[in-house]
């Protein structure tokens, strides 16, 4: 299930976002070969709230962290195939949603993968994504200008169950 909101957010909103967010972008821990960018969290209260009520369409048992990752890619970054299925984690991601905030940038194509099938996401500023996050994704290597994006993830919380042994 993988599903698309065209104009989820306007270009107006996506483009204050931007503006409002361009300072203090730490680089990602992990290896430069897999995730090569720069990110920080921000809070969307009024984004998550609308979020929360399109996802509870699909399903409601599910708990979403109260900030956004503001992704910036820049030249030559890049995100190798990955899901977003954290292994031993108690929160464990089962929706992930991804908003588009800009078009002016060559490469950084959103591409998904599942059963040998490879998709491209034909997506505009302002566009949600939203899917399961064992799907298999990638963002390719951005060549021009920079690419920016919220993402957010929906987990069932196991926290709450402890093990009675």
């Amino acid at each position: 299930m993988l599903k698309v909101i065209d104009n989820f957010l306007s270009e107006e909103i996506c483009n204050k976002i931007i503006k409002d967010n361009l300072s203090n972008f730490k680089p990602i821990p992990e290896l430069p070969h897999v995730r090569r960018c720069t990110s920080k969290f921000i809070e969307a209260p009024k984004i998550r709230e609308e979020l929360i009520f399109i996802v509870n369409e699909i399903r409601k048992d599910l708990t979403v962290d109260s900030t956004f990752e503001f992704i910036q890619y820049s030249k030559d970054d890049h995100f190798e195939w990955h899901n977003d299925v954290r292994l031993n984690n108690p929160k464990t991601e089962t929706i992930s949603a991804i908003i588009l905030l800009n078009n002016n940038f060559k490469g950084g194509d959103l591409l998904y993968r599942e059963n040998l099938k490879i998709t491209k996401s034909n997506i505009n500023v302002g566009s949600l994504i939203i899917f399961p996050s064992k799907l298999q994704h990638k963002v390719n290597k951005i060549t021009e200008g920079f690419r920016y994006s919220l993402c957010c993830w929906f987990y069932k919380d196991n926290t709450k169950f402890k093990s009675i042994i």
